[in-house]
């Protein structure tokens, strides 16, 4: 289930995100650090304490474990591929 959030604009196409649906269901909303993919494009970005969203940094990438890396990379192309009607 999705719950609401501050709206943040995205990063990679400026669109508005405002709500949040977690994987974790240990807490319903996210929390500081949790990661976010853009359902419109993409973009992988991280949340702050105030559940506002900013871009991943490259050093962030760099110390992610590479499994989990890649998970989030296939999980980012495909809400990329969903939005222009690649995958369903």
């Amino acid at each position: 289930m999705s719950e609401r959030v501050p709206v943040t604009r995205c990063a990679g196409c400026d669109a508005p995100c405002d709500a949040a649906t977690v994987a974790d269901s240990t807490h319903p909303l996210p929390v500081e650090g949790d990661l976010s993919i853009c359902a419109y494009c993409g973009a992988v970005g991280i949340y702050r304490a105030d559940q506002t969203i900013r871009p991943i940094t490259p050093q962030e990438w760099a110390r992610m474990d590479p499994g989990q890396r890649r998970q989030i990379e296939g999980a980012s192309q495909f809400a990329a591929a969903r939005r222009k009607g690649g995958t369903r």
